[in-house]
């Protein structure tokens, strides 16, 4: 049996982390999720990454049937605007990768 342990660290002092959400709320920090897929392809997205043929990050919905039910503030996600929310989701499908072989 092969033991292993996970060291982690802080990101950031209160006062950055502070600062980073600041700017989250404000809609100049946002992440840069390229595409979303469902549960049933989370292997080709793994595949995607470990080859380095995909854009941006990749998501996969394990308890969610769509995007969009991870949302806490859709008044704020309205301001923002899922353009700058998801500036290369777009992007991502016009390129997206056809399923990998083997």
């Amino acid at each position: 049996m092969n033991l292993k342990r996970i060291i982690g660290s802080h990101a950031a002092n209160l006062q950055e982390q502070w600062e980073c959400n600041r700017l989250f709320q404000l809609g100049k920090l946002v992440p840069i999720l390229s595409e979303v897929r469902p549960l049933t392809e989370a292997a080709e997205a793994a595949r995607l990454v470990q080859n380095n043929r995909h854009i941006g990050k990749v998501g996969v919905l394990a308890l969610a049937p769509e995007t969009g039910f991870g949302v806490t503030d859709p008044e704020l996600r309205e301001r923002i605007g899922a353009q700058t929310l998801n500036p290369l989701r777009d992007l991502s499908q016009q390129t997206r990768t056809p399923a990998l072989a083997g």
